[in-house]
């Protein structure tokens, strides 16, 4: 899970969600998890070890790479990027805030042309039901993402699984 400290509470609800579904996921969010390593390198390989990736795409996050474009969330998008890149993996954004607030998103690291579906509702003030069926579809996007990439294509997200799904 990629995300910014300001929406921990989101994130602990997103957690919630996956450990309901008993849903395997990482994220850097205890005290002392990563002791021994750089911030910037626990990033890193986070991603490279992970099968897919949920950014939780908010202000803040848009906001922190912005001001800081050679911090932790830059490196977990370049790494995401490059992942992409092999077909190794799957993204898939959930929005905190409303879409509108968002395009500034640095979703063009990952060779989108534009802002991806991040939800109709923002998780900032969704149920949890509603983050419960954000997660299922984040996740089902993952695993046909991980299911039918295309090595090399640099696009194994949401909107081509879904197309891929609807051509079978």
């Amino acid at each position: 899970i990629s995300f910014s400290w300001a929406d921990v509470r989101v994130v602990k609800r997103i957690v919630a969600a996956l450990s309901k579904r008993k849903q395997r996921y990482y994220l850097l969010l205890g005290d002392y998890q990563g002791v021994g390593d750089t911030p910037g390198s626990n990033s890193i390989r986070a991603v490279q070890e992970a099968d897919g990736v949920i950014i939780v795409l908010s202000r803040s996050y848009v906001g922190r790479y912005k001001d800081d474009p050679n911090g932790n969330i830059a490196k977990e998008l370049w790494t995401m990027r490059d992942r992409l890149k092999e077909g190794k993996m799957g993204v898939v954004y959930l929005g905190v805030d409303k879409h509108d607030d968002l395009k500034d998103a640095p979703y063009a690291v990952l060779g989108e042309t534009e802002l991806p579906f991040i939800g109709s509702q923002p998780l900032a003030t969704a149920s949890d039901e509603k983050i419960q069926e954000a997660v299922n579809d984040a996740l089902k996007a993952i695993n046909e993402a991980n299911s039918h990439g295309e090595p090399g294509s640099g696009k194994t997200n949401n909107r081509r699984t879904r197309r891929k799904a609807d051509h079978r």
